[in-house]
């Protein structure tokens, strides 16, 4: 696996993880979301979504395992790789909002 496939699979990986656990945490407490929560998890999920898709166009064929993410990816250029990281960092940073604004609002 090229270290650009190994790399793109950690953060994906990484990425579900955060956004499965905050999912939880966000039903669990649903009733006492308050709007900022709501709008910060919102905007990060466009980022999410906006990154699955342009992986989708860029010729990824991604499953929902993780495990299944390295096999299916294909080549990425350099500029498909930062474009893929600075989404990352943001979807990231969305998530560490959330964390901190549930941590918050406990």
């Amino acid at each position: 696996m090229s270290e650009t496939k190994a790399a793109l699979k950690e953060l994906l990986k990484a990425l579900k993880t955060d956004r499965d656990e905050l999912r939880v945490q966000l039903q669990l407490g649903a009733n006492e979301i308050k709007e900022e929560l709501q709008s910060e998890w919102e905007i990060t999920e466009r980022g999410w979504t906006k990154l699955r898709a342009q992986l989708r166009e860029a010729g990824a064929n991604l499953s929902e395992t993780a495990e299944d993410f390295g096999d299916d990816l294909g080549e990425f250029s350099e500029q498909a790789r930062e474009m893929t990281e600075k989404a990352g960092a943001e979807i990231r940073d969305g998530y560490k909002r959330v964390r901190e604004l549930l941590k918050r609002n406990k």
